[in-house]
C-alpha cells in the first residue's frame, strides 16, 4: 500500500525548495540592479560635474585634477563618490584623458541595465546625459 502522507511531504519540500531559488535569484538580480542603476546615476553625475568644470575652465580636468578632491568638490556635492562593490570592475571609475577637449570615463555595471551592457561602459564628452 502506498503512503500518500509521505509524498505529501515529499512534495511540500519539494516546493518550498523551489520557492527558496526563486526568492533567492530574485534577491541576487535586484541586487545587481540596484548597483548598477546607482553605479550609472554616479557616472552621470560626473558628466554633470565634468561639464562645470569645462565651462569654468575650458577644458576637462587631467587625470591628476580628476583625482583631487580639493578641485573637485567644487564641482561636486560628495566627492569621491561612494564604492559600489562589484566583482567584475576592480574600481567604480575610471577617467583618462588624453587631450583637454577630449575625455573618456569607464564605469561598471553588475548587469544589463538601461542602454548599458553589463562590465565596463565608457562616457565621453559627447554622452547625453540621462536625468532622473
Amino acid at each position: 500500500m502506498f503512503n500518500y502522507r509521505v509524498l505529501q511531504y515529499g512534495l511540500i519540500v519539494f516546493l518550498a525548495i523551489i520557492f527558496s531559488v526563486v526568492v533567492i535569484y530574485g534577491v541576487l538580480v535586484g541586487r545587481d540592479e540596484s548597483r548598477s542603476k546607482l553605479s550609472l546615476y554616479n557616472a552621470n553625475q560626473i558628466l554633470v560635474g565634468l561639464g562645470y568644470f569645462k565651462k569654468d575652465q575650458a577644458r576637462y580636468p587631467s587625470p591628476n585634477e580628476f583625482s583631487d578632491k580639493g578641485v573637485m568638490l567644487n564641482y561636486f556635492s560628495v566627492y569621491p563618490f561612494p564604492v559600489i562593490a562589484s566583482t567584475l570592475c576592480p574600481q567604480n571609475f575610471q577617467y583618462t584623458t588624453s587631450k583637454s577637449d577630449n575625455f573618456s570615463l569607464g564605469f561598471c555595471l553588475d548587469s544589463n541595465y538601461d542602454g548599458g551592457k553589463k562590465g565596463l561602459n565608457y562616457f565621453g564628452p559627447d554622452t547625453t546625459v540621462t536625468r532622473e
